[in-house]
């Protein structure tokens, strides 16, 4: 798997067939399980990729980006937008909103 640069961090976000069924309820249970399977697989044959396993949104979230954090190294004080969100165990406070991605420039 050399044809692209490998990234720095990456994801896999798992989920539960019965629970992702529930919500696309078009896709058989066997096809759910068996894609489940092929991604896991598919990790294990690549290697560097974080298993998300599955929680509640707002927990994958805050367990994202404690790795992301730890990953790339980042030093809390040169971010300090991004940090603002942050508390000492790098717990998200509030989503950035519109305005600190895409400046009003006047």
């Amino acid at each position: 798997m050399t044809i692209v640069p490998k990234p720095h961090v990456s994801f896999l976000l798992d989920a539960d067939p019965v629970q992702a069924r529930a919500r696309k309820p078009e896709y058989p249970l066997e096809f759910l399980h068996t894609n489940r399977a092929s991604y896991i697989a598919l990790t294990e044959l690549i290697g560097g990729i974080t298993i998300i396993d599955p929680m509640p949104a707002r927990e994958a979230h805050e367990h994202i980006w404690k790795h992301v954090l730890k990953q790339l190294s980042l030093d809390e004080c040169q971010y300090t937008r991004s940090t603002e969100l942050l508390d000492a165990d790098h717990r998200v406070h509030a989503p950035l909103d519109e305005e600190d991605v895409h400046p009003n420039v006047s």
